[in-house]
């Protein structure tokens, strides 16, 4: 069983404001496509996306990406406030 908050706390460390809005779009698109987020970074050639954060998620299912869509996304709102 994956724990996704371990995950998150992971990844956080690893994200810029460029790096979440990419992640955002790829999480989401994944999701669309039913494939991983390694298959998206490689269709869409973003290179800032940093190593460790496919290789955390790409086992993860659908829910656990929207899981860190709306951790990505609540971060980027309460920066904006």
């Amino acid at each position: 069983m994956t724990n996704i908050t371990e995950i998150i706390e992971k990844i956080d460390p690893l994200l810029s404001k460029d790096v979440e809005l990419a992640l955002l779009a790829l999480l989401t698109i994944s999701i669309r496509e039913q494939t991983c987020l390694t298959r998206q970074i490689k269709e869409f050639g973003f290179t800032d996306i940093p190593a460790e954060i496919p290789l955390l998620v790409d086992n993860l299912t659908d829910l656990d990406y929207l899981e860190i869509c709306c951790h990505i996304s609540q971060g980027l709102l309460n920066d904006a406030n």
